[in-house]
């Protein structure tokens, strides 16, 4: 396989090129799907299963999607019945790098359990609680959540598999105890976390690389390797001295449809590798995480590769879009990405207001 067919093969295997099912079973394909822009994360679902908005939200609500913290200190959207076993997989690592940020929180050991009786004692009998009442209740309780600490023990507990998010507002989101709103997350023993985990990274977003998985998941490459050791269903090829690793792969054919695509911010496709140059020039590097400061960009997508980024102004009327290319587009892109834009508003279920490129 050449590196130039990698971008179309990612699109097949992450299901953009050819979207299906629920938004529950796009998820469970992808593993997980970055998620701390949640109307970001949203169309990532949309574009994956041709569901709208108002679909995913329902899946949210109906408790098959979850969001929740379970690697690289980042809310990802994730099944239900995967939460548990991948938070326990990887979040410890990032507990444990996080130790000096606590203490200059100064939230000790003590003070996150205090906390956490709080929450629980809140939330026992499946009651869900927006983020702002669970802080107000930590500081009734002489727990001040000012200066972002509340939100690290929401997500501190979120991580240790006590609680999740539970849909509500983007805003202000709903917390929930994990056993309670997904009685159905298993623990895994390591073993089968590190093979599920390669096996189903591999088959979501591959070919790929273990470097990439082992960026992605936040774990040593010694755990990488065990776990593709252990995985099944998994192919190989070397390519340039890197070995790239993946489940079934699917011809791209004349049939096709565009591979031309509006993508949100943040998305995995971008996201889920450590090496990005496959679909992204570096000197464009800049313009889709503008002063390198961890924020994405909606990435314009064209034949596989990242060829500028796009803005909307959603208003109670209609969706306006604006596209910035890199360089110039001709007529036949253009006409493409117009047609995601329609279909972006269709995902929203309002009109397409404008299209403009900038």
């Amino acid at each position: 396989m050449l590196d130039t067919s990698l971008p179309t093969q990612r699109l097949i295997t992450q299901r953009i090129m050819h979207p299906f099912g629920a938004p529950e079973i796009a998820v469970h394909h992808m593993l997980a799907l970055q998620a701390q822009d949640h109307a970001s994360a949203l169309w990532a679902v949309g574009l994956r299963s041709n569901s709208s908005k108002i679909v995913i939200e329902q899946a949210i609500a109906q408790r098959r999607i979850i969001r929740t913290w379970p690697m690289r200190g980042t809310l990802h959207f994730v099944t239900a019945s995967d939460a548990r076993w991948m938070t326990e997989l990887m979040a410890p690592r990032v507990i444990r790098g996080a130790r000096a940020r606590r203490q200059q929180l100064e939230l000790s050991d003590e003070v996150l359990h205090q906390a956490k009786d709080i929450l629980v004692a809140a939330l026992e009998g499946d009651k869900q609680l927006s983020r702002k009442t669970l802080c107000h209740l930590l500081g009734d309780k002489a727990i001040t959540p000012e200066g972002q600490r509340g939100n690290h023990i929401l997500s501190y507990w979120c991580m240790q598999g006590i609680l999740c998010q539970a849909g509500g507002e983007a805003k202000d989101p709903l917390f929930a105890l994990l056993n309670e709103w997904a009685p159905e997350a298993q623990s895994l023993s390591v073993d089968e976390s590190l093979a599920q985990l390669a096996q189903r990274y591999f088959t979501g977003h591959g070919p790929a690389t273990a470097h990439d998985l082992m960026w992605w998941s936040g774990l040593t490459m010694g755990e990488v390797k065990k776990g593709i050791a252990m995985a099944d269903g998994l192919a190989n090829f070397e390519h340039e001295g890197a070995v790239y690793y993946h489940g079934d792969l699917a011809e791209a054919s004349k049939t096709d449809p565009s591979r031309t695509f509006l993508l949100p911010a943040f998305d995995e496709y971008l996201l889920g590798y450590r090496n990005r140059t496959h679909i992204l020039l570096p000197e464009h590097a800049t313009k889709v995480c503008p002063g390198n400061n961890g924020m994405f960009m909606p990435m314009i997508i064209v034949d596989g590769r990242v060829v500028g980024i796009w803005k909307r102004v959603i208003k109670k009327s209609g969706v306006a879009i604006s596209l910035m290319p890199f360089a110039t587009l001709g007529s036949a892109p253009i006409a493409s990405l117009k047609r995601q834009a329609e279909s972006y508003a269709t995902f929203l279920q309002v009109s397409l207001l404008s299209f403009v490129v900038i």
